[in-house]
């Protein structure tokens, strides 16, 4: 069973329906993540909160909090003691206790901003050099900010969703200009539902969008009552411009026409069949003792050195062997599946390939993998230049076989 598909990607996943924003840390349960209350589902506690402006209105009535516990996040704590603190002097309504867990929210969002500024990554540890080949996922702040972001943002272009209204060529040179010459000190538009505009042809940090970004920053800030600082305005205003190239991705998609519409989609689909595929391998290898000497050549075959149609076509570059050893991970994770469907039935089987004699001319061949991975053949006809700089092939052979011990699993 070994290759196919698409960049719903999150990185692993291209957002084909506009709603992905960016990813940002590494894996569930890294080094450097906290434990904490799940915050996406605190967005859905109650109807109101399904409302774009619920956390500031009143909808009467009241929900309980979870109970304090070493599990909760400090921020979530804080947002409890505060609704207790309070709760003599006013209703304990819907409304106040999202706005209270909005300010908490936006609060620890500019603390891990704050705490990672100059390392690049979160937890202030410096970045690896080594390729990350798990998919990354946000922090659930990360995440709820980006909800909140999106959900304010179609708000301000509900006038002609999901875009809003588009800045004339003229208005958008005009403002260039005037942009320019104040030394980027000018507002773009109002953030009103009436006024505020998007510029979704042009670049998502062209200066209509820098400019449109600070006034919704700006706007979300008094919207929540949160203090108005330089971070805190940074966070909303990267959220804003993630937010803004989702939307031009999906806006370039809908200018297509049927018939690219129709190709894009399937090129998506083979790429995001390609990344399961190479995780489901992955985790196999990640499983089996003796298969965990393989991680490093799996990691350098990578999702683009995976075939997944439903007959074995042998891509040009690649060594005749390198099927035969994918295949026992492709069993593997097949019989890990029939194992456990008695408790989880839940996922499709995987396909069953079948195999062929077929050659598919590759245009691409994954670097640096041992010499013996491609094919001999294939290598023979690329030029002395092209091996050095391109493929850069490791000098020393791989054992690419199986030992009996992982064939009796």
């Amino acid at each position: 069973m070994d290759e196919e598909p698409d960049k719903s990607e999150v990185v692993g996943n291209i957002d084909q329906d506009g709603q992905g924003d960016g990813v940002d840390s590494e894996s569930n349960g890294g080094p450097n993540r906290q434990t904490s209350q799940p915050l996406p589902q605190l967005f859905a506690q109650s109807n109101a909160s399904r409302s774009h402006t619920s956390w500031l209105s009143s909808q009467g009535g009241s929900h309980s909090q979870p109970q304090d516990s070493p599990t909760t996040s400090p921020y979530l704590r804080r947002a409890d003691q505060r609704q207790g603190a309070s709760s003599a002097g006013r209703s304990n309504s819907g409304g106040f206790e999202q706005q209270a867990y909005i300010i908490d929210l936006l609060e620890q969002i500019v603390k891990n901003t704050s705490s990672t500024h100059g390392t690049g990554c979160r937890g202030g540890q410096k970045k690896s050099s080594t390729r990350r080949r798990s998919p990354l996922r946000r922090a659930d702040e990360d995440k709820a900010l980006a909800k909140l972001v999106r959900d304010e943002l179609a708000l301000l272009l509900s006038a002609s969703p999901p875009y809003g209204s588009t800045p004339s060529p003229s208005r958008l040179s005009a403002f260039a200009s005037e942009w320019e010459n104040s030394g980027h000190g000018v507002n773009a538009c109002e953030t009103t539902a009436a006024d505020f505009m998007v510029d979704i042809a042009g670049d998502p940090k062209s200066p209509w969008n820098v400019s449109a970004g600070r006034g919704f920053a700006v706007y979300l800030i008094e919207k929540t009552g949160h203090d108005d600082t330089p971070e805190m305005r940074k966070a909303i205003e990267k959220a804003f411009n993630s937010r803004v190239k989702s939307l031009k991705s999906r806006w370039k998609r809908d200018m297509l026409p049927q018939a690219a519409k129709v190709a894009e989609r399937s090129k998506h689909n083979r790429k995001q069949h390609k990344y399961q595929l190479f995780q489901r391998r992955r985790e196999i290898v990640k499983l089996y003792d003796p298969l965990k000497k393989h991680l490093e050549v799996m990691d350098a075959l990578g999702a683009d050195g995976i075939q997944t149609t439903y007959t074995v076509v042998k891509p040009s570059w690649r060594h005749p062997d390198i099927h035969h050893w994918l295949k026992v991970f492709d069993d593997l994770h097949h019989q890990n599946h029939i194992n456990a469907f008695v408790l989880d039935k839940r996922g499709m089987f995987t396909h069953i390939r079948t195999g062929s004699q077929k050659v598919r001319q590759a245009q691409y061949a994954p670097p640096g993998l041992p010499v013996n991975a491609y094919d001999p053949n294939w290598l023979q006809s690329k030029t002395a230049l092209s091996l050095k700089h391109e493929l850069h092939p490791k000098e020393y052979p791989y054992d690419f076989n199986h030992s009996p011990e992982t064939l009796n699993v």
